[in-house]
């Protein structure tokens, strides 16, 4: 019989490069760069037959039981896994885990107040928790290539990651949005900003950009090189799915993208975001211990499953909220709980607490895929 499959191992070993499975599947899967690869196909494809948005939906919402679920199981195996090691996260966990039950009770009861008020927490939070993923991988490349960002630059970096996310932010708010996948029309959120936000919006963009430019320009002063390209990638990443899809032409109060393109975005950016969120989390896996991956994911696919599919039939037939509307309230809880777990996982340790040991960019674990 052959040896079932095993990652080794990588607790107390310093990098050796700032890839933390190869160059190329850092490049695709964590810097993101085959999502770049995937939206020109698919925009080309979508122009040529409308028939590519179904398709794409199809994929994607099949997709997200073996990425987007285990993507969210994965937060909470890394608590419980690294409890000894923090214990604040694991507490906060169990102490949260019947806030998150009884929020969920509410929104099937008070279905019209919870689950609306649910469901723009999570839209509009989305896009700054991908942009503080963007971010913290980008730190974290930079600290395994030898080549951290000073304070000042990540200070002025984040700033310009997380403006490119208000930029969608806002315009998430200051329009209708039928948030189902393929515009089924279950369930409306109305415009609550007015139009002329968005002109609020495009500056913050700007803004970003001209920050991204001052870092770059601030980090060749001071180290004679550009930042690494996978930084570049990774905020070319941001800028791409979270600003490019959402423009408004001028005379129009919507996206250029038309409704063929616009079907599938929703569905693509969680889900390469997703499998970039996989990979780091995979790698951390390795730092304590030995990893077999087909049970880990096996597993994780599971308990992604029960935490939203199960849990949806759940409060379908003990409380009779429409099938429909359960999966939406389920969604826009455990992501907006993952959302927040996230920021405590992946938040960096203090230098004074281990001064022996190497520094978090060093192992992999600086900023948040968050």
């Amino acid at each position: 019989m052959g040896e079932p499959l095993v990652w080794s191992s990588l607790e107390g070993q310093r990098p050796r490069g700032p890839w933390l499975w190869s160059r190329a599947v850092d490049t695709a899967v964590v810097g993101s760069g085959a999502s770049l690869a995937f939206a020109a196909v698919a925009v080309v494809a979508s122009a040529v037959s409308w028939r590519t948005g179904d398709w794409l939906i199809i994929a994607f919402m099949h997709l997200g039981i073996a990425v987007n679920y285990p993507h969210y199981a994965a937060t909470y195996h890394l608590i419980v896994r690294e409890r000894h090691l923090k214990r604040r996260s694991f507490h906060i966990l169990l102490a949260s885990l019947p806030v998150v039950a009884l929020l969920a009770v509410l929104g099937a009861v008070y279905e019209h107040t919870w689950l609306v008020l649910l469901l723009r927490v999570y839209l509009t939070w989305s896009p700054y928790h991908y942009a503080k993923q963007h971010f913290g991988i980008a730190c974290m490349y930079a600290g395994r290539n030898r080549t951290p960002l000073a304070q000042t630059e990540k200070r002025l970096l984040v700033a310009a990651f997380v403006l490119q996310a208000a930029f969608m932010m806002i315009v998430i708010n200051a329009s209708t949005l039928d948030p189902s996948a393929g515009g089924s029309g279950v369930l409306l959120l109305e415009a609550i900003l007015p139009s002329w936000t968005y002109g609020v919006a495009v500056a913050c963009s700007v803004v970003g950009l001209g920050l991204f430019a001052e870092v770059c320009r601030r980090h060749r002063a001071r180290t004679g090189a550009w930042p690494m390209r996978t930084v570049l990638l990774l905020f070319l990443v941001n800028l791409v799915w979270l600003v490019v899809p959402n423009v408004w032409l001028p005379g129009q109060a919507g996206p250029w993208v038309g409704p063929r393109i616009a079907v599938w975005v929703p569905v693509a950016v969680p889900f390469f975001h997703c499998v970039q969120y996989l990979a780091v989390s995979g790698h951390r896996e390795r730092l304590s211990g030995p990893v077999r991956p087909i049970v880990l994911m096996a597993g994780l696919m599971v308990l992604g499953y029960t935490m939203f599919e199960v849990t949806a039939q759940g409060l379908h037939h003990g409380l009779g909220l429409p099938l429909p509307h359960a999966l939406f309230l389920m969604s826009s809880l455990i992501n907006v709980h993952h959302f927040w777990l996230d920021g405590i996982v992946w938040r960096s340790p203090r230098p004074a607490q281990k001064p022996a040991q190497p520094s978090a960019a060093e192992r992999g674990l600086v900023g948040s895929p968050r």
